[in-house]
């Protein structure tokens, strides 16, 4: 059972993130409305691949809110389900998680209360999704949906180091200097508000698609607000903090790679999430693009949460005794 645990938790991180990129696809792609009802699509557990496997009125049959749907599209109607798909194995991760943390019920429950908080956190994304998918798309619905997606990927890897930790017999601990906490914490806010930018800026060119009917993608960049040129220009100062971050992680640390490690692998993906910024801004805004950006960022977020709490867990002690489940 404890094996089992740890392998819904390992999978749950790792569907989070396959889901938000897929989320991305759909919004990208326009693919929210590729299934008109639910939890079937258009009627079916399996959609359809070719619109001769509807009925003549289908459009009237899967009206949504008493508006005609559009012609059915196949490349729309699987994106959609796809990602479905994958949040209701999210979903399921989750809740076999929860089923296995009972087994520490007696000895530590915090265990027990991280999981059903994940597979909370996991439902009210599901139904946030839709109210994006399905609302005018605004702005404080897209940024609360990025929130509580980050608060998924803390909660896990949370619960993923926490129960690592459990059992441990006087593991080696060390007081954290208060400066690299500190720091610690200003990067990873301040990584927050410029991902809450770039929600704001996906928000603007979701309406110059609507506007330009998803033409004269090359003039996008020079309509955009302010906000996307202090977006561009902040991610340079946050990677220098980043930087400036790891040099003291590493000089303090260097004996631990659970801690050091992902702050460099933050660093490469900060590379490449600068590098897809640019080919959007260059390059009229790839399609396809827009995704992988998306998936970077929060990759960059489960990396520094993974080596904060890593941090943290190092100044306290478990004694198998008295924490280890039974």
């Amino acid at each position: 059972m404890k094996v089992w645990f740890r392998r819904f938790l390992i999978t749950s991180l790792v569907l989070t993130f396959l889901v938000i990129m897929a989320g991305a696809i759909v919004r990208t792609t326009g693919s929210g409305m590729g299934c008109p009802d639910w939890p079937k699509c258009f009627g079916q557990y399996i959609p359809p691949t070719d619109i001769s496997q509807l009925p003549a009125d289908y459009k009237e049959i899967f009206k949504v809110e008493g508006k005609t749907i559009a012609d059915f599209d196949a490349f729309k109607t699987w994106v959609e389900y796809i990602n479905r798909l994958l949040g209701a194995l999210l979903g399921l991760a989750a809740l076999g998680a929860v089923v296995c943390s009972f087994r520490y019920w007696k000895s530590n429950k915090s265990l027990v209360g991280l999981a059903g908080l994940n597979l909370f956190l996991i439902l009210l994304a599901a139904w946030l999704g839709a109210k994006v998918v399905y609302s005018n798309l605004a702005v404080s619905s897209i940024t609360i949906h990025m929130l509580v997606s980050f608060a998924i990927i803390t909660v896990v890897s949370l619960t993923i180091l926490y129960e690592r930790a459990v059992g441990v017999v006087n593991p080696v601990t060390t007081k954290i200097p208060s400066k690299i906490r500190n720091l610690f914490l200003l990067v990873i806010g301040l990584f927050v508000f410029q991902v809450l930018m770039g929600t704001q800026v996906r928000e603007e060119v979701d309406n110059l698609v609507i506007a330009t009917d998803n033409t004269e993608r090359d003039r996008w960049i020079g309509l955009l607000p302010g906000i996307f040129f202090i977006h561009r220009s902040f991610s340079l100062v946050w990677t220098a903090l980043l930087g400036y971050l790891f040099m003291h992680v590493f000089r303090y640390y260097r004996q631990n790679t659970g801690i050091y490690k992902p702050l460099l692998a933050a660093g490469v993906f900060t590379f490449l999430e600068i590098l897809t910024g640019v080919i959007m801004a260059y390059f009229a805004i790839p399609p396809a693009v827009q995704p992988i950006h998306l998936l970077f960022s929060s990759l960059i977020f489960g990396l520094l949460v993974f080596s904060f709490v890593s941090m943290m867990l190092r100044t306290y002690s478990y004694k198998a005794s008295s924490l280890t489940a039974k």
